[in-house]
């Protein structure tokens, strides 16, 4: 069964993990993911670079800008 335990454990960051089925979910989990009252799982852990473990890395398009973050400040 897909349950609020079952849902944190796949919500952990892995690698190759095996492909999961559930022939049950726990009624309400779907909404309590929506809601965020079962937060969100951990990001990507850093390397000894600081550089997010994520796979595969994306690599910039040839000739493509790099990528700029804007924050809104709303003001």
């Amino acid at each position: 069964m897909l349950n609020a335990s079952a849902y944190r454990q796949l919500a952990k960051q892995s690698i190759n993990a095996p492909a999961s089925s559930f022939g049950h979910v726990q009624p309400g989990l779907f909404d309590a993911v929506v809601r965020q009252t079962l937060p969100p799982g951990p990001g990507p852990a850093a390397t000894a670079a600081g550089e997010p473990q994520v796979m595969p890395k994306a690599e910039p398009k040839a000739g493509a800008p790099p990528m700029v973050h804007q924050h809104d400040e709303g003001g």
